[in-house]
């Protein structure tokens, strides 16, 4: 399988695809082609264990890689996992699934563990001897997931960047908390934006360039963007639908919905591709928080990155741009580079572009929003109705698909994909439940126990425990000598 750009013609292996994140021309990689799935190879899901599920997806895009070596990889990268995507019924014709019953409680986990293994192993095919260095700004969920799925592997250094003045509590907790040799994680002075902003300044630096490669480094961008990451969520997707036809909820090729709550796209961009691939997949559904320019996107086909992003209370859908979205655009223009290349030149310019409508009306994806008020209100409404408790991102899912239900005539079976589990975010939670305000989060999580019967994860509860072992704080300036400091 060879990969290409969305912005220009380019072939390159799928290890490649990986290990240099995005093309050097820009734009995002992307299959030349997508391999289909049969009616009785979905089927055939039904009888494997989630690793198994993941060699197989994993292998349709990276033939250069044994069936075998792929599950040898997923077996080690999910063998901590306490669960994988279990589906939970919510009432008739809806389900919920749960990504996030990995180490870290969030669906990070999911996309993330399989990315240090397929570096490493597409190195020694390429024959690359230089280590790898992976550096990201986060606001938590993905910083912790990707500690998590890096410590150990020692042919690799990840560093961890966060904005600490606007960080929650118990996600800087999990940061700076976690130990490993290879790992490390600073703060800095400023927005999430400037935090971002700092990484990709390091990395677009041909003197920073230079100076990795003489310290035997080569830097991978692990961000939502590589290939790696859509593949595993790729995998997800099939392996939830798998679940559904084994415990007879739906028939096989009976189609579903999905619903997505998303700010980078790149679970937008695997249910697509899912579908591409046989899955039978009828409708998605996008949900967004008050962040919501991608909503105004479907509705009007104008896109407008926002100058400022509002700080929620589902604060992984906060962000100024939706990545994934060129992929989006790349398929439904008909794979049209030159047409992707003039979008994305738009925005670079003007901060904005503009596609015909029809052209969304026709890729069947819907996006919705939900307030803050809105995800309170949905977090205690399925609580009291359906005895199910949701964290404020899976809320989002919620209310956006019940306004899509008042719009719709649609009882296609819908699945709501659930991104972090509720004790991630206790102190909203508790609240929208029992309208009693615990400022402290790992007091909110023993209350929040005690109101729903719920054990938290381990993870979570021990988190005030541990010792802190990342405590320095830097100028937004001072970025690109703290990481040098950290690999030499």
């Amino acid at each position: 399988m060879k990969f290409t750009s969305t912005r220009k013609t380019e072939s390159v292996s799928g290890g490649e695809a990986v290990l240099n994140g995005t093309p050097a021309g820009g734009g995002l990689y992307v299959p030349s082609e997508f391999p289909v799935f049969s009616e009785n190879e979905i089927a055939e899901f039904c009888k494997m264990a989630y690793p198994e599920r993941v060699a197989v997806v994993f292998k349709k895009f990276f033939d250069d890689f044994s069936y075998y070596e792929l599950l040898d990889y997923a077996e080690k990268a999910y063998a901590s996992f306490e669960d994988f995507c279990p589906v939970v019924k919510l009432e008739d014709e809806s389900y919920v699934a749960e990504l996030w019953h990995g180490p870290t409680a969030t669906c990070k986990d999911l996309s993330l563990a399989m990315m240090p293994y397929v570096i490493e192993a597409a190195k020694k095919k390429l024959g690359l001897t230089k280590k790898t260095l992976a550096v990201f700004a986060t606001t938590g969920n993905t910083g912790k997931a990707a500690l998590e799925s890096f410590t150990g592997h020692s042919g690799a250094k990840l560093v961890v960047v966060y904005p600490d003045a606007v960080m929650d509590y118990l996600q800087k907790l999990q940061l700076v908390t976690h130990v490993g040799d290879n790992t490390h994680v600073f703060g800095v002075k400023g927005s999430f934006s400037e935090a971002k902003e700092s990484v990709s300044a390091f990395f677009s630096n041909k003197e920073n360039k230079i100076a990795l490669s003489a310290s035997g480094y080569e830097a991978v961008d692990v961000s939502s963007v590589n290939w790696c990451r859509i593949t595993a969520e790729i995998a997800c997707v099939f392996s939830v639908y798998a679940d559904l036809m084994e415990s007879e909820e739906i028939s096989p090729s009976q189609k579903v919905n999905l619903c997505i709550p998303t700010s980078s796209g790149s679970m937008l961009a695997a249910a697509y591709y899912a579908k591409k691939m046989g899955l039978p997949v009828d409708r998605i559904i996008v949900a967004v928080n008050e962040n919501n320019h991608l909503a105004k996107f479907f509705a009007s086909g104008e896109y407008q990155r926002p100058k400022t992003v509002a700080l929620t209370n589902s604060p992984s859908l906060d962000a100024a741009r939706c990545r994934n979205l060129e992929r989006i655009l790349y398929e439904i223009s008909g794979r049209n580079a030159a047409f992707v290349s003039e979008k994305m030149e738009e925005l670079a310019l003007s901060g904005k572009f503009r596609v015909d409508k029809k052209l969304l009306d026709d890729c069947d994806i819907v996006c919705g929003y939900a307030t803050e008020d809105e995800i309170i209100d949905t977090i205690e409404g399925e609580f009291e109705e359906n005895d199910y408790v949701c964290d404020p991102h899976t809320a989002v899912a919620v209310s956006v698909w019940l306004d899509y239900l008042t719009q719709a005539e649609d009882k296609t079976p819908t699945v709501l994909f659930s991104t972090a589990s509720p004790f991630r975010y206790p102190i909203d939670v508790l609240f929208a439940i029992t309208e009693d305000f615990v400022r402290d989060p790992v007091k909110s999580i023993r209350k929040l126990e005690e109101a729903t019967a719920l054990d938290a994860p381990d993870t979570l509860k021990k988190l005030s425990e541990l010792q802190v072992t990342h405590n320095k704080i830097v100028e937004l300036s001072d970025v690109s000598e703290t990481i040098f400091d950290f690999i030499k």
